[in-house]
């Protein structure tokens, strides 16, 4: 979703692309900037309700079987995913961050980048949700330890 900034005053934009779109990444602080249009409308109050939202948009394509993956960030705080579910309905998952110890934390550029690399690395070899999760927190894991750029 790129930063909150973006996603408050290019929101409306934003939720015209998310019919197309089969996987969604941003932190919890993009995710509730986008929803802030729809709390006045009792909708988004939390991130849960955020991602479950914007699982549920139909797809452009009208193919309501293929799976739609909102991944939310939180830091060191348990990974959101949430997935249409063969059609049913919304299935939200959390995943924890496994520490990083504060010595070998470097910078946090780019943890964002890998996560999103790892998941998408996953998903091209047709890899579950979980085994998606577990590849971008590694990605993420190695990106806030590096030295260099």
């Amino acid at each position: 979703l790129s930063a909150p900034y973006v996603c408050r005053y290019f929101g409306d934009r934003i939720l015209t692309v998310i019919p197309y779109t089969d996987v969604i990444f941003g932190c919890e602080r993009e995710y509730m900037a986008l929803a802030e249009q729809k709390r006045s409308e009792g909708l988004a109050q939390d991130v849960d309700s955020v991602a479950t939202w914007l699982a549920k948009m139909p797809r452009s394509d009208g193919e309501n079987w293929k799976r739609r993956h909102v991944v939310i960030t939180c830091g060191d705080k348990p990974t959101i995913v949430a997935s249409t579910w063969r059609g049913y309905g919304v299935k939200v998952q959390r995943f924890p961050v496994p520490p990083v110890r504060s010595r070998s934390f470097v910078r946090k550029d780019g943890a964002g980048d890998a996560f999103a690399a790892g998941f998408l690395y996953g998903l091209m070899h047709e890899a579950d949700v979980d085994s998606c999760v577990q590849m971008a927190l590694y990605c993420a894991s190695v990106a806030v330890q590096r030295v260099g750029p």
